[in-house]
């Protein structure tokens, strides 16, 4: 069995102050959730083998944020196609994954990251779960992935297990199991 985390980047300043939404870096907002999920995640990335980031400057600083919670020797790849991705793209980057690799970590944008995680959980045992739910800046979804190739991945064979977020005092908005 594998294992996904999904990640939507922390909270990044106002698009008004940065034309080039790319480069928009997080906000002290941002800064205040990375602490709180520092608290929170513990040894929840330790684990982690892989890391697929988003190649913008708020998913980069999301990423050196929560860098010591994540294991030296795991890898870390820039994506473009992360950026502003569909649930399609998102898959399709995570079939091209090494088969050697276990635990993929993805930091990304919503809508994408929202999407995937409602496809996910709509089809997973759940309690509690609304599709008014929005996926919150700072918020990293763990799921069981029952595969041994990433290249053979379906969305059925994702469970989900739970959700941290730094926003507020409980960590898990419902439970997969």
């Amino acid at each position: 069995m594998k294992q996904l985390a999904l990640m939507r980047h922390l909270h990044a300043q106002l698009k008004e102050l940065h034309p080039i939404d790319r480069n928009r870096p997080m906000s002290m907002q941002g800064m205040y959730e990375s602490e709180s999920l520092k608290k929170k995640i513990k040894n929840s990335l330790s684990h982690i083998d892989l890391i697929l980031c988003s190649n913008c400057k708020r998913g980069r600083q999301s990423l050196d944020a929560l860098k010591n919670m994540i294991s030296s020797s795991c890898t870390t790849e820039f994506v473009d196609r992360l950026y502003e991705a569909s649930v399609d793209t998102m898959l399709s980057v995570i079939k091209e994954m090494p088969e050697s690799k276990n635990s993929i970590f993805i930091i990304g944008h919503n809508p994408g990251i929202h999407n995937l995680f409602h496809t996910i959980v709509s089809l997973s045992p759940f309690d509690g779960y609304s599709h008014r739910f929005i996926y919150p800046t700072g918020g990293i979804s763990f799921y069981e992935v029952h595969s041994l190739k990433w290249s053979k991945i379906r969305l059925k064979n994702i469970k989900y297990q739970s959700l941290i977020t730094p926003s507020l005092d409980e960590t898990v908005y419902f439970s997969g199991h």
